[in-house]
């Protein structure tokens, strides 16, 4: 599924208030798995046994395959009501299931998704079921930048982030794209090699000095860790980086 692909689907899915879905049975990676939720571009993707449990038998898969593994939607009260049934501090918890506490801390404030291995260990530990539904026929915001959007690149940065979840927008301005997370504000800069971010440098760790916000480059192609005090990451790096806490701990070095 092409960007431009995706692009389409969801405009008509927004037109017709419906829910853009893909039923297939391998993609680039091999088989698709039973109830698994695969997504690409903000759309998601099943094969036909997921589909029809879900369309026949009402059950949502809880499953959602993403770069890094399989992760699940979970209840963040019932995991924090069960461990404080239990007795149990957060610390104490996080060694239970061998996390740390703040892993603990973001599953009960619904900042991050558990893996499949952690989410069975949590209910384990419990005894009670914290996985949540995913409904694959939610109709997604769809946002049409690409009259914005200068090239593919710059189409695709907006859409991973807002799948790791970001709000993103393109910018014509010394960086190319804001993304959001609540205050938190990242100035990306993109370009195929180095040469593209020429003139951009300097402003870019302007601004964000003047915004206290995070800065990135994101690149094709790249020769060095960070460019200035910015961090510089190919977009093959990115493409693998699963969630928001993910991406933190890069621009944090």
């Amino acid at each position: 599924l092409t960007y431009e692909n995706a692009r389409e689907l969801l405009k008509v899915a927004s037109v017709l208030a419906a829910a853009p879905l893909l039923i297939g049975e391998r993609d680039a990676y091999g088989k698709l798995e039973d109830d698994v939720v695969y997504s690409r571009f903000l759309i998601f993707a099943v094969n036909l046994r997921c589909f029809e449990n879900f369309l026949l038998n009402r059950v949502h898969p809880v499953i959602m395959a993403k770069r890094g593994g399989y992760f699940v939607e979970v209840d963040s009260e019932k995991i924090r009501e069960g461990r404080k049934n239990l007795g149990l501090s957060i610390g104490s918890f996080a060694k239970a299931i061998g996390v740390s506490k703040k892993t603990v801390i973001d599953y009960e404030r619904s900042n991050k998704k558990p893996s499949l291995k952690n989410a069975i260990s949590m209910e384990k530990l419990l005894k009670i079921e914290i996985a949540k539904g995913i409904d694959i026929s939610s109709v997604p915001e769809f946002k049409d930048y690409c009259s914005e959007v200068d090239n593919k690149l710059d189409m695709y940065i907006v859409s991973h982030f807002e799948e790791i979840g970001y709000g993103s927008i393109p910018a014509k301005a010394p960086f190319n794209i804001v993304a959001t997370d609540g205050d938190e504000v990242i100035l990306s800069g993109t370009g195929r090699v180095e040469r593209d971010l020429r003139g951009k440098i300097d402003k870019i760790e302007k601004i964000s000095d003047i915004l206290h916000s995070f800065s990135i480059f994101i690149l094709e192609r790249k020769r060095r860790e960070h460019i200035g005090s910015i961090p510089v990451i190919e977009r093959s790096e990115f493409e693998k980086i699963s969630d928001k806490d993910e991406f933190r701990e890069i621009i944090a070095t």
